[in-house]
């Protein structure tokens, strides 16, 4: 039977419109038995594909399409590379390896190197001919594809004449772009984002017709009816290729040992040498473990996984690059006998078979973090010392999605940037393109939003259809393959647009195909960690922070914002509500703070338990040995093996697994097989049926996805080491959170923490700032970084210049010295950055003009051409007033060095306090002191988070305000959200009238009324 042979799935980037399971879907509703798939120049749906096609009762065919050059146009010639067994599989990955990764490939050379392994389809005769006359054997086809309206059998017959007198037999094929006709309008519309033009004029040498779709057998039979012997050919090429993407089968990688050894003996040798220096001296458990762990490593022959590993932890810590491992690794002994993680796994009854077990059937993940300005160190050094062949990073798909997905889609339609920004800032963050109709019906600042009008309207159809398209290649952010041989005979690599080599599959292709990944991440705490304590010069292993008495004060209260992992306003009021003091404690609340143990309450149940306000019960007898140190209460993701295991006899690999379906994995599916594996296995334990389905609820709840013990007691001692830092060396500590740009919270909120804690603010400085924050004593300096418009480069420059030759004299001496262009100039003057020259900010505009030269220049302009001289005479005018030039500030930084934002609105804020009738707002810091009353309280946005309740599906929002005291969280119920939340539009300032409640000493205001200050709400004053 006739298969298609040509196939583009919309893993054909921004060119093919369908996806490998809708046009498998198509070809079966067609009455096809096999169907290949050759996107151009990729693999990237390979397995995706292959799956489809055998659900849909098709046999797959693997190739690509490999053309000339990378980015190339409908007309250029091209080859179509089918693998025609396992040895052609791999063949191709090497081909569409060397078409990314050689900048000097040349088609036609290298498809006269490919075998008789794969077979060659081209239009062009003349490559035809050059690669058939190059080495007998190789089966190569002139590809006879027919787009005209109506048929063109003239022409056709022509070719065909032409092919088969060069010798070269002829196969038919549609080159097909899209699964259906009416998709042909979505493929010009890819065509356009992928080319920049409107959707009404793509250009013509990049689009196909309209007639590439996935034609029936009857059709293709109709078009190409005077060609029998042609048909059969094609058929018959069909049946040939059989090559398949290559899976199974575990891909470790191999490590280089000292002679004489073997990876396993080399690993047993450093694991007993660790754990000598660890443990002083090792007790008959430490020694009993540590040789059952190796027992199990050697089994399942891991060795060498490990020692990969284990080289590179060893290179950072000789480069003094700081790290932490994350993950289930951390559960193993041999892990911290390695010195791969300062966790102790016996001390705080870790569970190695979470991690490792001997009938567990995928591969173990070991997580590395390091400083995120680091990690590329990191790689830089796994590329050169474990071959480049062998080495990669895995890719991931970046897909039109929601927002991205409306802005291609009003770009498309001719609306401008800005148009589409007003639009989509209203939008949630997650979710899709049909979410926008229950965000305008149940998210109250969405309420007004135009969909139903144009061209929103139209804006919102297209963007639908363009959902969940692939738009390019990115990188996994930290997963990294190494191969015991060349990557690219498994799976091709590509370049990343960061200069990386990537592999074509994203992160499950690659675990099908049977490879270990190994996850080097980069990570901001870490890098805030890092440079906090050298500007402290603290020595980590001469301090013990769980033991630290502040440290522990600053966390039962709560006073974490900038610490790592523990800053959310969620994380915060769970501390205050433990009184979160020990390690232990900490660990648990960073896995219970997860959707999985919060959103079915046990996250409440814990808190009542830990206090001592409900009784510790436990569903079952035999759940007490097991849950007795987290008060009856699934916490971890080995609680779900180990309840599983001792309630329902399952296995461990089973019960693992079971956990794999509850992560963020692919196995929903699944669970129904395993809940009735649960209860079946529960019977027969003779379980009360109540008792189960109670214990069947804990464990289905997490799929909200709970932590790993290992893990949250590795992020809990990086919170220990901030809050250490917070508490002891506070400017350092602000400094480096803000030098790193990391954590939860915009910049102008940790600046204000800043100033809460009492240290000196200082504006950036020409003469005296960096790119990054400095702390002085108790005082930080602002960096650079934060300013908006400056180029990294050009700031260095400036500062290597200044340290060399001496302090900047004047605005137009710091002009003549440096690269800043103009716009560049005016965001320094506007930040305050200038304002050690002894000028208002308005002189120092009309400084920088009268410096620039008389005739016009672009705004963009560098190196601009000055007066010899440095001195300039400008006019006395007056600067700005402290309000325009705090506004002034805000615009180019986002913050002030001088006053918080509220300041902006001091004459209205005073108005609502003092004198009869006034509204007395209450500050922050003292809502606790008015528990269970009504009050009054303001603040500016500092973040938000919109949830769903649970049970009824309703919409309710947690917003956290700030006033000049303190920061304070805001409760919108679902009936004051739907009323009121409209009005949370902008940074604010709000004023909100709500109840002080007492969550255990967790503070909040469940808001009742609220009103937005800012100056373009003007209504409602008035009223109150």
């Amino acid at each position: 039977m006739f298969t298609h042979l040509h196939v583009h799935s919309h893993y054909s980037l921004l060119d093919g419109a369908s996806s490998p399971e809708e046009l498998c879907q198509r070809a079966a509703e067609l009455g096809y038995t096999s169907l290949a798939l050759t996107d151009t120049n990729n693999l990237y749906g390979a397995l995706s594909f292959t799956v489809a096609a055998r659900e849909a009762g098709l046999r797959p065919i693997i190739g690509a399409q490999i053309t000339q050059s990378l980015c190339p146009e409908i007309n250029e010639p091209y080859a179509v590379v089918l693998a025609r067994d396992t040895e052609g599989f791999s063949e191709l990955c090497g081909l569409v390896s060397e078409r990314r990764l050689n900048p000097n490939f040349e088609l036609q050379t290298a498809l006269q190197k490919t075998s008789c392994h794969v077979a060659i389809l081209t239009a062009n005769l003349v490559l035809a001919k050059a690669v058939s006359t190059a080495k007998a054997g190789r089966e190569v086809y002139f590809e006879l594809v027919d787009h005209s309206p109506r048929g063109d059998p003239g022409r056709m017959f022509q070719a065909c004449w032409s092919a088969s007198r060069a010798g070269i037999p002829v196969v038919i094929s549609n080159c097909v772009r899209f699964s259906r006709p009416d998709e042909y309008f979505l493929h010009k519309a890819l065509i356009a984002i992928q080319t920049g033009t409107p959707f009404s004029n793509p250009p013509a040498a990049a689009i196909t017709t309209a007639a590439a779709y996935l034609k029936s057998p009857q059709e293709m039979r109709e078009r190409f009816s005077g060609f029998t012997g042609v048909w059969e050919r094609t058929a018959r090429l069909a049946e040939k290729c059989r090559g398949l993407p290559i899976m199974g089968n575990f891909r470790l990688p191999a490590y280089a040992c000292p002679a004489g050894e073997s990876e396993f003996s080399y690993l047993s040798r450093l694991s007993f040498a660790g754990m000598r220096q660890r443990y002083c001296p090792p007790t008959p458990k430490v020694l009993t473990h540590l040789a059952r762990e190796l027992e199990i490593i050697e089994q399942k022959n891991f060795s060498g996984y490990f020692l990969v590993v284990w080289d590179i932890v060893r290179e950072a810590r000789r480069r003094g690059i700081p790290f932490v491992c994350r993950g289930s690794a951390a559960n193993s002994l041999v892990i911290y006998c390695l010195g791969l993680t300062q966790v102790e796994p016996l001390r705080h009854g870790l569970f190695f078979e979470r991690f490792l077990n001997p009938e567990r059937t995928d591969p173990p993940d070991i997580d590395i973090d390091f400083p995120w300005d680091q990690r590329d160190e990191i790689l830089e050094y796994a590329y050169a010392r474990f071959d480049p062949k062998r080495v990669a990073m895995i890719c991931t798909f970046i897909k039109l999605q929601g927002r991205s997905a409306i802005r291609e889609a009003g770009k498309l339609l001719g609306l401008t940037d800005a148009e589409i920004s007003k639009f989509n800032c209203r939008l949630p963050y997650y979710g899709g393109v049909n979410d926008i109709l229950m965000a305008k019906t149940r998210i109250p600042e969405c309420h007004d939003l135009p969909i139903q009008e144009y061209p929103w309207r139209d804006v919102i159809k297209l963007a639908a259809r363009l959902e969940n398209t692939p738009r390019h290649l990115s990188v996994h952010p930290g997963g990294i393959v190494i191969a015991p041989d060349r990557v690219d005979k498994i799976m091709p690599r590509e370049r990343s647009s960061k200069g990386l080599v990537v592999t074509q599959y994203d992160m499950y292709s690659v675990e099908d195909s049977g490879f270990v990944k190994i996850d080097l991440l980069g990570q901001r705490g870490l890098a805030v960690i890092r440079d906090a304590g050298r500007q402290a010069g603290l020595d980590w292993n001469a301090i013990d922070p769980t033991r630290d008495v502040a440290s522990r004060a600053l966390l039962a209260q709560g006073r974490t914002l900038g610490c790592f992992y523990v800053e959310s306003p969620a994380m915060r009021l769970l501390l205050r509500k433990l009184r979160c003091e020990s390690f232990e404690l900490l660990t648990a609340a960073s896995s219970i703070i997860r959707p999985g143990v919060s959103n079915s309450g046990m996250m409440r149940m814990f808190v009542e338990r830990h206090l001592g306000r409900q009784k510790v019960q436990y569903a079952h007898p035999c759940l007490k040995p097991l849950l007795s140190s987290t008060y009856g209460v699934m916490v971890y993701q080995e609680d779900v093996i180990k309840v599983a295991h001792a309630v329902a006899n399952i296995s461990l690999a089973e019960a693992d697994q079971l956990r794999q379906c509850m992560s963020k994995k692919r196995h929903w599916k699944k669970m129904d097989t395993y809940r009735e594996r649960f209860f079946k296995g529960a019977r027969e334990n003779k379980v009360p049926l109540e008792a189960a389905r109670e214990i069947w609820r804990q464990i289905e709840s997490f799929g909200g996805y709970a932590f790993c013990k290992a893990h949250s007691a590795s992020y809990a001692y990086l919170s220990f080491q901030s809050a250490y830092l917070k508490a002891h060396f506070p400017a350092e500590f602000m400094a480096a959170v803000l030098s790193n740009q990391g954590g939860f919270y915009r910049p102008a909120v940790y600046w204000e923490e800043a100033r809460r804690l009492g240290l000196r603010l200082h504006p950036p400085d020409v003469n005296t700032s960096t790119w990054k924050y400095r702390s002085e004593r108790r005082a930080i300096r602002a960096g650079l970084l934060h300013v908006k418009g400056l180029q990294h480069a050009h700031i260095e420059k400036l500062v290597a210049e200044r340290e060399q030759n001496g302090l900047f004299k004047s605005l137009a001496d710091l002009l003549q010295r440096t690269t800043l262009s103009l716009k560049e100039a005016e965001a320094l003057i506007q930040a305050g950055a200038c304002d050690t020259f002894s000028r208002n900010r308005a002189q120092l505009f009309w400084e920088l003009h009268l410096a620039r030269p008389a005739h016009p220049r672009r705004s963009n302009q560098t190196s601009p051409e000055l007066p010899l001289t440095t001195q300039i005479d400008v006019p006395l005018v007056r600067g700005p007033d402290p309000d325009e030039a705090l506004a002034m500030e805000f615009r180019c930084l986002d913050l002030s060095p001088r006053a918080h934002p509220l300041m902006l609105f001091r004459g209205r804020l005073s108005a609502l306090a003092g004198g009869s009738g006034k509204l007395n707002p209450v500050a922050a810091r003292d809502l606790q002191q008015h528990t269970g009353r009504q009050v009054w309280a303001y603040g500016w946005l500092v973040t938000w988070r919109l949830t769903r309740v649970h049970r009824t599906g309703e919409m309710m929002k947690f917003v956290t305000l700030e006033d000049l005291t303190a920061t304070f969280e805001v409760t919108l119920f679902p009936d004051t959200y739907s009323r009121e939340g409209h009005k949370l539009n902008g940074p604010g300032p709000y004023l909100v009238r709500g109840r002080v409640e007492n969550d255990h000493g967790a503070i909040t205001l469940t808001a009742e009324r609220i009103e937005n200050l800012s100056a373009e709400r003007k209504a409602g004053i008035g009223t109150l």
